[in-house]
């Protein structure tokens, strides 16, 4: 007899159920039973059972055992640090170092400009040619990428600008900042073409 996989997955998810509720219920009951042998010992603890009653009932305060005539518990520690003799260390005075308040900024100040010559700024365009439809251009640039290379301080950074980005494109009308390179190669701005008036 072939047993289909939906009935065996369906056997073991109630074989889950009831492990998972045969464990939650002998969890619960071993810790009731030594909340109530603590309690007979003579030390307090909360009864989860009486808890709960409390808590439906409403009357939790006087069904409290008083804290009072609970007994103390002295604990003692497992091991004792014994002290050891030192050698005294002779301790140099303090040094103290007169440094000079850290200059506040100006809020209202312009940042300073940074001019490192040394660094290089290289402008990424991916233009919008389909070099299978025998295009001819001029393009737009559909990707703009600003690298900064700066070899003093051995970092490169990379600036991804959108090509939906709205921006006064210098001599021309105010566009879109992927016709900037279209605009320079039709107009042919002086310089480079597109390329000079995208960057």
């Amino acid at each position: 007899m072939r047993v289909s996989g939906w009935l065996l997955g369906l056997i073991g998810c109630g074989v889950w159920l009831a492990a998972t509720g045969l464990c939650s219920m002998t969890a619960f009951v071993l810790a009731h039973q030594t909340v109530v042998d603590l309690q007979e010992s003579g030390i307090l603890l909360d009864d989860p059972l009486a808890t709960l009653r409390c808590v439906n009932s409403g009357q939790c305060e006087s069904d409290r055992l008083d804290v009072d005539d609970a007994p103390v518990i002295a604990l003692r520690p497992l091991f004792t640090a014994v002290p050891t003799e030192i050698s005294p260390v002779t301790a140099a005075p303090p040094v103290l170092i007169d440094t000079p308040p850290a200059p506040t900024l100006d809020p209202r100040r312009a940042l300073p400009q940074i001019a490192d010559p040394r660094q290089i700024r290289i402008l990424l365009l991916g233009i919008d040619q389909r070099s299978a439809a025998g295009e001819s251009g001029p393009f737009r640039t559909d990707t703009m990428i600003l690298l900064n290379i700066d070899p003093v301080r051995k970092t490169a950074g990379v600036l991804s600008l959108p090509r939906d980005l709205w921006v006064s494109i210098p001599d021309f009308e105010p566009g879109r900042i992927n016709t900037a390179n279209f605009i320079g190669d039709v107009n042919a701005y002086p310089g480079g073409g597109g390329p000079a008036l995208a960057m």
